[in-house]
């Protein structure tokens, strides 16, 4: 009897101008939004290779050169695309792509995507992933506000039911018809992420992931929508508070619990952490002055560790010990202040997800970005990487001048062999469902849709002929 209601129902969908135009828009915008996503992340990976390339060239090309000055000379570190952005690029558009790596510094990322973005942006950008979760639940909705409803105006709902389908056949065979008419969207979506996936040696279970958790939250919307239709006097009432759900879960909720989770747990700008940073870094360690207390204390904690009394009796340079010393402290400063930050956005990020009770959407976000290495935490996997490859390029230089006494510090200069030995920075953003796709955003789209599906069950036991 369920097929027979499916088959039913898919008849009726074919039927319908207005059904068929909807399905044909939808599926048009989401492949203008994978192909400008293949073309984007095509272009983006084209120019994070030649811009890597020229920057190691430069960095080759110094010549005779002191250490130190080189460590200021430094060179920039670029962030390669996923390779799922072409389907969802979460927060890249939003940070930096381009890290300056030198001495004594922790630089942000910066040449952010969307500074140069057109204002239209702001409203949303074009991505698959967006379209999915923007305007997918709004089609499933418009698939089923009148899928009871409009049978009891009709009045061809009694019929149905005399010919022996019960009202939880009837309402579970139109909800998994109208699975069907979403399901080309998700095969659409993701087809060239995939196959783009598997070319790259990534292996498909993100993708995988994806597609359930996509599915999940597309079909939540149509068990609300026969659920509405159930319960429905007429297709206009349905039609009304399918919209104002629309507009509740998707819109409006997800915006409000961003904005509450920044206004309890808000960040220092810019311009704050830097100065903190900065206030902090002064009271250590000075490697460029040798009349620094604390230059003059590690000083004496070196003469007695060679039984020397003068610097010019140490077998190595004492500049590159009091230089790299000044790095390590004012690594260990950055450290802490970046750790308060990361706690900020967690509690952040904590805060908006308990909001996803009341919109599946709040779950769906982050796992969709984590699921394709464009989340926060790539990010800063990135950000880390960056700057662990900086330490070692500054305590290399820095190493070499402590390597080379009886010289002023400022007046040695190394041969280019030097440069050659520091490595090249490689990072790809990693897509690991098991690392970053939290359970918890499965388990609350999973809850949303058993939720939703208890809605068409109560409706289906309270179903009513007539209005």
């Amino acid at each position: 009897m369920i097929g027979r209601v499916i088959a039913h129902e898919l008849r009726t969908a074919s039927r319908d101008g207005r059904v068929r135009g909807l399905l044909v828009l939808l599926l048009a915008v989401l492949a203008v939004a994978v192909l400008v996503g293949v073309v984007r992340s095509s272009t983006l990976r084209a120019e994070h290779t030649a811009a890597s390339a020229i920057e190691r060239a430069n960095w080759l090309a110094q010549g005779t050169k002191n250490p130190h000055s080189a460590a200021h000379y430094g060179q920039f570190a670029f962030k390669p695309p996923s390779v799922l952005a072409v389907f969802d690029r979460g927060v890249d558009s939003y940070l930096g792509v381009a890290v300056w790596l030198e001495a004594h510094r922790r630089n942000s990322l910066i040449h952010r995507p969307a500074d140069d973005a057109p204002v239209v942006q702001r409203f949303g950008e074009l991505s698959a992933a967006n379209v999915l979760q923007v305007l997918g639940p709004l089609l499933a909705l418009l698939l089923t506000f009148a899928t009871v409803a409009g049978e009891r105006q009709r009045g061809t709902l009694r019929q149905l039911l005399a010919q022996g389908a019960s009202p939880v056949t009837l309402l579970l065979g139109k909800l998994l018809a109208a699975l069907l008419l979403l399901a080309p969207l998700l095969l659409a979506s993701l087809f060239v992420p995939a196959v783009l996936a598997a070319r790259a040696g990534n292996g498909l279970a993100p993708v995988g992931l994806l597609a359930l958790a996509y599915g999940l939250y597309l079909g939540s919307f149509a068990a609300l929508g026969v659920a509405l239709s159930a319960r429905a006097r007429d297709p206009g009432a349905a039609l009304v508070t399918a919209l104002g759900l629309w507009i509740a879960l998707v819109l409006v909720v997800p915006r409000l619990a961003a904005d509450l989770s920044a206004w309890s747990a808000p960040t220092p700008s810019e311009h704050e952490f830097s100065v903190q940073v900065a206030r902090e870094i002064k009271e250590g360690i000075n490697g460029h002055d040798p009349r620094d207390r604390r230059t003059v204390a590690l000083k004496a904690a070196v003469l007695a560790q060679y039984g020397v009394k003068t610097i010019e009796e140490l077998p190595i340079n004492f500049a590159g010990l009091a230089l790299q010393a000044g790095e390590e402290y004012s690594d260990q400063v950055h450290d802490r202040h970046h750790a308060r930050l990361h706690t900020i956005y967690r509690e952040q990020a904590d805060r908006a997800l308990a909001f996803a009770a009341l919109s599946p959407r709040l779950a769906l976000q982050p796992l969709s970005a984590a699921l394709c290495g464009t989340d926060l935490a790539a990010h800063q996997e990135f950000a880390a990487a960056a700057e662990t490859h900086r330490r070692a390029l500054v305590r290399l230089l820095n190493d070499d001048v402590t390597q080379h006494p009886g010289v002023a510090p400022f007046d040695y200069l190394a041969e280019p062999e030097l440069w050659r030995r520091v490595a090249e920075l490689r990072w790809e953003a990693a897509q690991r469902p098991a690392g970053r796709a939290s359970p918890r955003h499965l388990a609350i789209l999973a809850g949303f849709f058993a939720a939703s599906m208890l809605l068409v069950l109560g409706a289906a036991r309270r179903l009513r002929v007539d209005p």
